[in-house]
């Protein structure tokens, strides 16, 4: 998060940014699934190694035996340590979290497909419009745009291009995605900012799809203004009143990045090298392995 953030943040690289998220976090998940074989354990792998066992209870401590005698050579003696069973409690805490996050996005898909169910519904081409008579921000979902009465009289043309813009992109997907990715990891800050990231990105790319079909800049962004206090729709769909409005305003108005920025993304290469190493569950390699190596030398 902290790489993408101060590199590719604030380029105007929309696809790029929100591929280079997608596929990032997929590599962060099968990171810890590689194997590194190393004759000892590196430096930076021993703190990790160290916490696991402390949480798996295998840490041990010495004790001494002696017959009272102090001339006598006090024998070390190794027992397991007495401490409390850290591995089982945070492993209640984390599936507590993890159902919690799940139902928490059951309700949010409940919540969606009432107001689908409920509102009137015009077919346009590939996509489904939904009309409601509440006042709810416009918002896409799948094949869903969903929009009250009141925004379709007024404003249809500038909100109903946002939406198919999601739409056409595909967005939908990206957040189902990044749900699944939150029930695993709820417990992760980064993930919960990669998420406000990708979100922003999803926002950017609407906005920059409106404003290539000819609408008004000026008046757009006063709808966003007019549109930025109001109901929020759930996180796992894609809202017309989403994201920091300064920074939508900013990114229409950015200049265009030069494409050489890309390269940036090369800076990533020893930091993931760096994370594989410190995360990675390493193999030492046995006695029998190195005198195999040492008989080839």
């Amino acid at each position: 998060y902290l790489g993408f953030k101060a590199l590719l943040s604030n380029d105007t690289f929309f696809r790029f940014n929100r591929w280079v998220l997608l596929v990032g976090i997929a590599t962060c998940m099968l990171l810890p699934a590689i194997k590194i074989q190393t004759s000892e354990p590196l430096l930076i792998q021993q703190p990790i190694i160290h916490l696991e066992k402390m949480i798996a209870g295998e840490e041990t401590v010495v004790t001494y035996l002696s017959d009272n005698n102090p001339e006598v050579n006090m024998i070390p003696v190794v027992t397991p340590a007495k401490m409390i069973d850290w591995g089982q409690i945070i492993a209640l805490l984390y599936w507590a979290g993890f159902i919690f996050c799940l139902m928490t996005t059951l309700l949010s898909f409940r919540k969606m497909f009432v107001l689908i169910r409920s509102g009137r519904k015009l077919q346009q081409g590939r996509y489904t419009l939904i009309l409601v008579p509440s006042c709810v921000s416009p918002f896409s979902w799948g094949r869903y745009i969903i929009l009250s009465e009141e925004d379709y009289e007024k404003h249809p043309d500038e909100i109903l291009t946002h939406e198919m813009m999601h739409l056409k992109s595909h967005h939908s997907i990206d957040l189902l995605f990044m749900e699944c990715i939150l029930w695993l990891h709820w417990f992760n800050p980064a993930i919960w900012l990669l998420k406000r990231e990708l979100k922003d990105i999803h926002e950017y790319q609407a906005d920059k799809g409106v404003l290539t079909q000819g609408i008004d800049a000026t008046k757009y962004q006063l709808l966003l203004v007019k549109k930025a206090v109001g109901s929020r729709v759930e996180s796992i769909a894609n809202s017309f009143n989403h994201s920091k409005l300064k920074n939508r305003i900013t990114m229409m108005l950015k200049e265009k990045s030069n494409r050489w920025a890309r390269l940036k993304i090369l800076l990533f290469l020893p930091l993931a090298v760096l994370i594989a190493q410190a995360f990675a569950r390493p193999e030492v390699a046995s006695s029998m392995e190195k005198l195999a190596s040492f008989d080839k030398v």
